[in-house]
């Protein structure tokens, strides 16, 4: 009996322990990764509406725009008038024509912005017309081509081609009134004008405050100081 007890514990050990080896042990876990935390909601500001409008935007100022020009006239950069009244200016008397001696130097062939300018070096005969403007005090108190101190008080002009210093009698054809200026610089150079006068000049002949006007330009070739000479009226035709 004894060794039938010990045969049967043996065997209930071993069926125990076939058991186990036959069950599978546990396999490798998955770790599921944790979801992010959900933030709670913010409450809403309780602000109440403002009855008043809102505050305007205010954008600091740039550089001044410039002053608009004025139709047909208008100045550049800092060009213009002077300080004297055009009722002054209006009795400033016409240049008086003398015989001059012509500057060789300045009546040589010269290129300005790509043109080429071939100046007259002698009087002759010249009428032209075309589109006047004139110049004031930006170009006051400077040299002209024949080293002379330009005046924009003074009946003086400015031609790319009539010798200097030379006279011409300019007409304003819009209005019929006629001055005589003396020719002592070159110029102008831009926007198909053919003289610019002074400031006085373009007063006396009337459009001072349009800018340009049309007019007639011709070479003064006789002076009445010369004996057996026609009058100063007598021009280069």
């Amino acid at each position: 009996m004894r060794v039938r007890s010990i045969r049967c514990a043996a065997l209930a050990a071993l069926a125990l322990l076939a058991a186990a080896c036959a069950t599978p042990g546990p396999g490798p876990q998955t770790v599921e990764p944790e979801p992010p935390p959900v933030m709670p909601a913010l409450p809403e500001p309780d602000i109440a509406p403002s009855s008043e409008p809102p505050a305007p935007i205010t954008v600091p100022p740039s550089a001044p725009a410039p002053a608009p020009m004025r139709r047909g006239g208008g100045y550049f950069q800092n060009d213009g008038p002077g300080d004297r009244p055009a009722a002054e200016l209006e009795r400033v008397p016409d240049a008086r024509p003398r015989r001059e001696s012509l500057m060789t130097a300045a009546n040589r062939p010269y290129t300005v912005m790509g043109r080429r300018y071939e100046p007259l070096t002698r009087l002759q005969p010249f009428r032209q017309r075309g589109s006047a403007s004139w110049y004031g005090r930006q170009f006051h108190g400077r040299k002209t081509a024949i080293g002379e101190i330009y005046d924009m008080y003074a009946m003086s002009a400015a031609h790319p081609t009539l010798p200097l210093p030379s006279y011409a009698r300019v007409t304003n054809v819009r209005n019929g009134r006629t001055i005589v200026v003396r020719v002592n610089d070159r110029g102008p150079f831009l926007g198909g004008r053919v003289i610019d006068l002074s400031h006085a000049a373009a007063v006396r002949l009337g459009f001072i405050e349009h800018g340009r006007t049309e007019v007639d330009v011709a070479l003064i070739t006789t002076f009445d100081d010369e004996p057996g000479r026609p009058p100063l009226a007598t021009i280069g035709e």
